[in-house]
């Protein structure tokens, strides 16, 4: 087990911050950085190539998080439905012990700001280890915005991002029931940098959250980033189910702060959700498996989620190519 750091006292309550790969959580967390908060410990904080501003997460905890998905079965590129109540599966409270000492060493304070997407899907356990529960930040981006990211990065398809966005988004705003929580749009962040880290400031103020750094400096963090925005919507899409259309619109209409976060109604997965991920981790034996699984059972969930779909939409032709979605594996 790795070595317990002694929590290091400092003043005001620490934030977790919520939402999809590829959705600007990597940005807020270093707002959040620069409005005081201090990330994990400097040799843990983990950087790659494919986020050139940082990710400003920690390898240790991402690690533990990729372990807690597979022992349910899952990955983050194909997580498994989580049931009720799992963090109280005996499997997973053996790692309570451990998960908080991993956690003590990565933010040896009182206060800090942890970001991994995967906490989406693990957060009620994570709940059962901190003393206290965290100011949650959620962080929406638009989700085909989100699938265009993970397409060029990860070569992932436009159904299977769709899925992993529908997936992560309502599990972690169910997570967060209770909870302090700042929703924060992605879009609104990047047209007005300035005006939005502001409110950001004042919001996490009010709810305790030590914000004395810099605003300017963290509104031009984010203006350097100058990621695009806006130009797609999944609300317009024909290949969006009715559920995915239902949590779309809840997310839009979420509280900007709330304390305590009452979730609304989230709706149920849609089916083709379900089924897309659920073949997905059929494939799991190795990376690109995942990849090819995606591609392979393109045609069987456009027909499967056809029967999802408003009654009144109109439907693309199959043998045309759409994002995601190759030419050659249509027939």
């Amino acid at each position: 087990m790795q070595e317990v750091t002694p929590l290091v006292p400092s003043s005001g309550r620490p934030v977790v911050i919520l939402g999809m790969h590829r959705s600007g959580t990597s940005v807020m967390t270093r707002v959040i950085n620069l409005l005081g908060l201090p990330l994990c410990r400097e040799d843990d904080i983990y950087a790659a190539p494919d986020n050139p501003t940082g990710h400003w997460e920690s390898t240790s905890l991402v690690a533990f998080n990729d372990r807690l998905l597979d022992l349910f079965g899952g990955r983050f590129i194909a997580p498994a439905a989580m049931h009720d109540g799992w963090e109280s599966d005996p499997a997973a409270v053996v790692m309570r012990d451990e998960a908080d000492a991993v956690f003590r060493h990565a933010h040896p304070t009182t206060a800090w700001v942890w970001k991994d997407p995967r906490t989406c899907l693990t957060l009620p356990f994570w709940r059962s280890v901190w003393p206290h529960a965290p100011v949650a930040v959620y962080v929406h981006r638009e989700p085909l915005e989100v699938a265009l990211s993970l397409r060029r990065r990860d070569g992932l398809g436009k159904a299977h991002c769709v899925a992993l966005w529908e997936r992560y988004a309502r599990s972690g705003l169910q997570g967060a029931e209770g909870m302090p929580l700042v929703s924060v749009q992605f879009g609104e962040l990047m047209a007005d940098p300035v005006a939005a880290v502001t409110e950001l400031g004042e919001r996490l103020a009010r709810l305790g959250v030590p914000v004395d750094g810099d605003i300017g400096q963290a509104a031009r963090f984010v203006a350097a980033g100058q990621a695009a925005s806006g130009r797609m919507s999944l609300a317009d899409d024909p290949d969006a189910t009715s559920a995915q259309g239902s949590l779309l619109a809840a997310i839009s209409a979420l509280p900007r702060t709330a304390d305590p976060f009452a979730a609304p109604e989230l709706g149920t997965e849609s089916a083709s959700t379900t089924e897309l991920l659920a073949a997905i981790r059929e494939r799991r034996d190795c990376e690109p498996a995942f990849r090819a699984a995606a591609r392979e059972v393109w045609p069987a969930f456009r027909r499967a989620a056809r029967s999802r779909l408003h009654p009144r939409r109109s439907y693309p032709d199959p043998q045309r190519s759409y994002p995601g979605q190759p030419r050659a594996l249509l027939k």
